[in-house]
């Protein structure tokens, strides 16, 4: 029970220091709850061109308007406690289970569990209210289902049918990293049996939920998010040449073959920090801590012979192939990257059951110092001091600036993806608008204190760093201390 409470006492930091929403991210799916609620008639699913994907994968949208109905809290309250709270109590539940299997030790279960909260971006992006949070808890319990079912049966066929379609409707990523990861799980307990003569424990449920979900996430895809989903056949091809790359390697070399995979990591990242224009030094620690840390102190273990090693070198096969594809050669995927990197999770969960297994005390020692990380790292983008995340943090100032833009409905408002997803009344802000302050005259600028310091975000890994004689060319009409509107 300690654990669990450090891990949602250290998510709900952001929201408590702000007393707001915590993540761009979060308000799509709140203004979607909203309206589903005051519109019980409407089928959510024709609401896309009103809330664009968000609709057409609407778990969590739904949990929080039942939540709503049943309790009678607001959605509000929903969005900044109550839902995160709620899926930190199912991902820790899930990891637990899992994690027990795996090791059958009370200790080492409870220090996977712990691993959820030791990663600090991981922490800090399940610190809202997401559908790809949600997703994370039913991907482990999916993964624990599989590892414990090994024969198929009625049992296992029905929670498979049922965790799929939950899954499927949460998040395409998470769905799609799911079919990677079960089928590369399969393929690994393959290489294991066919040529390293290691005990037999290929179980065909691995094959058969892989198979599963991505049959019904395609159907999910061409029936409902066909105008979402675009499939470049050259784009597929290569990203079979990389995964075969990799693959090939870890069959050849086996346990060396992070000889190999840590230098592609690091190679990837020098790649990166080339074209991005975040802040460098977070971004380094960012991208290489990481894969290079699992990697380098799960080795030994990894290359083991037990479950917990195989799942975690499934999943980290499954995102060196991503990593090193976006980074070397789609970079427009780049604003997803640290999305991929949240998958870690599913090898540091089965690793700190190794690792606490083998090297309790030094793993307790280590978990105690990541903790305090993930613990500063909570606290200062609460504070407003992380250059990365700066965007993700709302407070009374956001507030009084929707109260304005309310009040004066007349003017054409443009703004970063913080302001543009918190309020209908900001438009997303074209680059070419950015460009051109000066002489764009269709509309006002709403800038931040800290776009204006570390630039205005227009991805996650892309940051226009504004001209001052945007102070100057432009008449301020809003200024909270904080937030300016400049027209």
């Amino acid at each position: 029970m300690l654990v669990v409470l450090i891990s949602i006492l250290i998510r709900v930091v952001p929201t408590l220091y702000t007393n707001n929403v915590f993540s761009n991210d979060s308000w799509p799916l709140l203004h979607a709850s909203n309206y589903v609620l005051l519109h019980p008639n409407e089928k959510i699913f024709s609401l896309s061109r009103e809330f664009e994907h968000h609709v057409l994968y609407p778990v969590a949208i739904v949990e929080s308007a039942l939540y709503v109905l049943i309790t009678g809290t607001s959605v509000d309250v929903f969005y900044k406690l109550v839902g995160v709270v709620l899926l930190t109590l199912a991902m820790a539940l899930s990891a637990y289970i899992l994690a027990k299997y795996l090791s059958y030790s009370y200790k080492a279960s409870i220090l996977s569990t712990l691993a959820l909260t030791l990663v600090p971006w991981f922490t800090t992006y399940t610190s809202a209210y997401l559908k790809e949070f949600y997703a994370h808890a039913l991907l482990l319990l999916l993964i624990y289902v599989v590892a414990k079912m090994r024969k198929p049966c009625g049992g296992f066929l029905a929670l498979l049918l049922i965790i799929s379609t939950a899954l499927v409707f949460s998040h395409p990523l998470t769905t799609l990293m799911a079919v990677a990861i079960l089928a590369s799980w399969f393929f690994v307990n393959l290489v294991h049996f066919a040529l390293w003569r290691h005990r037999l424990t290929v179980s065909y449920s691995m094959a058969i939920a892989s198979v599963t979900v991505l049959l019904m996430h395609l159907v999910h895809s061409l029936v409902l998010a066909r105008e979402f989903v675009v499939i470049n056949a050259e784009d597929v091809a290569m990203l079979v040449l990389y995964a075969g790359g990799i693959y090939g390697c870890y069959v050849l070399l086996g346990k060396a073959s992070s000889i190999l995979i840590v230098p592609a990591f690091v190679l990837s990242t020098i790649a990166i920090l080339k074209v991005i224009t975040v802040p460098l030094a977070y971004t380094a620690f960012f991208f290489i801590a990481p894969p290079v840390l699992l990697l380098s102190m799960g080795s030994e273990d990894i290359s083991g012979d037990s479950d917990a090693s195989r799942l975690a070198t499934s999943a980290l096969l499954v995102v060196a192939v991503i990593f090193v594809f976006i980074s070397t050669y789609m970079a427009e995927l780049l604003s997803v990257l640290h999305r991929v990197l949240n998958y870690v999770i599913y090898a540091a969960v089965p690793v700190a059951a190794l690792l606490a297994e083998r090297y309790g005390r030094l793993w307790s020692i280590l978990s105690g110092v990541l903790l305090a990380l993930s613990i500063l790292v909570a606290i200062t983008v609460a504070a407003g001091a992380n250059p990365y995340t700066f965007y993700w943090r709302y407070t009374d100032h956001d507030t009084m600036l929707t109260a304005f833009l309310e009040e004066h409905t007349e003017l054409s408002v443009f703004g970063d993806p913080k302001y543009s997803q918190a309020s209908r009344a900001v438009n997303s802000i074209p680059v070419h608008v950015l460009r051109n302050l000066c002489t764009f005259g269709e509309g006002a600028l709403v800038a931040s204190r800290d776009d204006l310091k570390y630039g205005v975000p227009l991805s996650p890994v892309d940051f226009f760093k504004l001209d001052d004689s945007v102070l100057l060319c432009r008449s301020r009409v809003f200024d909270s201390g904080y937030v300016y509107v400049f027209a």
